[in-house]
């Protein structure tokens, strides 16, 4: 969440961190503000003005009161709450602009926007389950905009983990309707308002002043892979890949620390498990960065969160930076034309396979289908013949999570190039019907294996692409058609926000989201892409 930034002293060029401490807390605080100098770095005093501000929040909320489990009906009384302190917040001046508050709502509708929005259909009349992607962006939205950290510390309520998704769920509607009404006052309209009679009572759950916490004794500790697996447990939706990097990353931080409590683990602990990664088991400063620091800090994170329960009042794995030497590209990403005749001239001479059929369909056509819509190798390596159908005369492909993993989390439209056609495409897709198309779920070798069968298409397609054609070492043999097909959009004078929706980069700004091209624009300005000579 946004905090307040820190201040420079404009005579030392220190930066200062300070925190107003609440009135009902300073007795118990035994001050009235907390004031911390952070040195001249602005990297590290952004960085410690956060968690300072991350750790006092913890500290105001543990000394208010303990965790609070809602009902429905409480959920409610909590949301009319809500409501009510945030009218009052802007009631006596609301601003003279009633539509900057409708705006403000719009911008928290275009939330739901799936990743660009000229790609997309309007999906607003259809029911849907939000992915985790944007329900994550709609709570921060939310928190951030609804400012419910000063409202919680405010009401001296810290929800428990279980209990802040009911609580969204009923402010989400009062924060559309509260929108609604300053919008009203700002137009100079005060005629009472009727919606608070509707909310049940609120009272304040009894709570007693918690004590500052002691160290975690043996019985109640809580391991990191323990802490990793009630994660996972309130967020079912996290994407298989997230967890196959997070798993032995967890397990392996959890191993060296001897399944210490995650409370007692310091930012020493975490740097030590870090150098022992790379000096001990010699793994690379880039994987120690990305996939097990990042793993951790994630985990750790999110504990330190209200979804979380605000288990962890900081997150010391925040402090651990591992430097990466940057790496010198060799060459450009995309395909020259040397390798582009010689990956899809190889496609093109594939034989049938009855022993595997999938194998063959996935080495004939996958390679073309990347050539021409620059999506991303598992996207297509996912496709089912029902993802395949027709939109105001145009073909398209649906690629959807619900055929397997899309990077967004959203579904979008990628286009037909008229050269797919004319090769014989769509008779294949009618030969296979509404089912994969690139892969047969009989053949599955375990019936619980974790890969998905897609997933391992996509690998064997890269290493038999990288073998027939005699590839460049230093080029990704499937990556490289989103290089190659952007680079071609450019030069065949398609302009850049068509370009990032063909190929499924997200187009950003608000306004952008407004914009709905059809399917045939969309078409033609694939169809201005040359055909590969092959």
């Amino acid at each position: 969440m946004a905090y307040p930034p820190p201040k420079q002293d404009p005579k030392s060029g220190r930066w200062r961190f300070r925190k107003v401490v609440p009135e009902r807390l300073r007795a118990r605080m035994g001050k009235g503000e907390v004031v911390e100098w952070l040195g001249t770095d602005p990297v590290h005093a952004r960085r410690r003005n956060a968690e300072l501000h991350a750790q006092l929040e913890a500290k105001f909320a543990e000394l208010t009161s303990g965790l609070v489990t809602l009902t429905r009906k409480q959920a409610l009384a909590l949301a009319g709450r809500w409501y009510q302190w945030f009218i009052a917040r802007f009631e006596d001046d609301p601003g003279n602009d009633p539509e900057g508050w409708v705006l403000r709502l719009e911008a928290f509708h275009n939330l739901e926007a799936t990743g660009g929005v000229l790609d997309e259909r309007d999906l607003s009349d259809l029911p849907h389950k939000r992915g985790p992607k944007i329900a994550a962006r709609v709570r921060a939205h939310l928190h951030d905009n609804g400012f419910l950290s000063e409202f919680f510390l405010n009401e001296g309520v810290t929800l428990a983990p279980d209990s802040l998704p009911l609580f969204m769920e009923a402010m989400e509607e009062e924060y559309e309707a509260a929108h609604l009404r300053l919008s009203q006052l700002a137009r100079g309209d005060y005629r009472e308002d009727a919606r608070p009679k509707r909310f049940p009572a609120w009272e304040t759950p009894a709570a007693p002043l918690s004590a500052p916490a002691s160290p975690a004794r043996p019985a109640d500790a809580v391991t990191l892979q323990q802490l990793f697996e009630r994660r996972k447990a309130a967020n079912p939706d996290l994407k298989p890949g997230t967890l196959k990097v997070y798993a032995p990353a967890i397990a392996a931080c959890d191993a060296f620390h001897e399944a210490k409590d995650v409370r007692n683990i310091t930012s020493d602990d975490l740097w030590r498990w870090a150098e022992h990664r790379l000096k001990v088991e010699g793994l690379s400063p880039k994987s120690v960065r990305d996939n097990h620091i990042s793993a951790v800090k994630s985990v750790m994170g999110w504990a330190m969160s209200y979804e979380g329960g605000r288990f962890l009042t900081s997150n010391p794995a925040a402090d651990v930076t591992i430097k990466v030497p940057k790496r010198v590209r060799e060459r450009q990403p995309n395909f020259r034309p040397d390798e582009i005749k010689a990956v899809l001239s190889a496609a093109l001479a594939v034989p049938d396979d009855p022993e595997n059929p999938t194998r063959a369909f996935t080495r004939r056509w996958v390679p073309w289908l990347c050539a021409y819509t620059g999506a991303r190798v598992q996207e297509i390596t996912q496709l089912r013949g029902a993802d395949v159908r027709q939109e105001d005369g145009i073909w398209v492909l649906d690629i959807t999570p619900e055929a397997g993993t899309v990077k967004t989390g959203q579904s979008r439209r990628a286009f037909l190039h008229q050269h797919l056609i004319d090769i014989g495409f769509l008779d294949f897709v009618r030969s296979r019907g509404p089912g994969p198309l690139f892969f047969d779920p009989e053949r599955r070798e375990k019936a619980d294996a974790k890969t998905p069968q897609a997933e391992l298409s996509a690998k064997h397609l890269a290493d038999w692409v990288r073998k027939e054609a005699k590839l460049d070492p230093r080029v990704k043999p499937n990556h490289a058609w989103r290089h190659t097909l952007k680079t071609r959009l450019t030069e065949a004078g398609v302009e850049p926000s068509i370009r990032d929706i063909l190929v499924g980069h997200t187009v950003g700004g608000v306004a952008r989201s407004y914009e709905h091209a059809s399917a045939a624009f969309l078409a033609d300005q694939l169809n201005r892409v040359p055909r590969y000579d092959v």
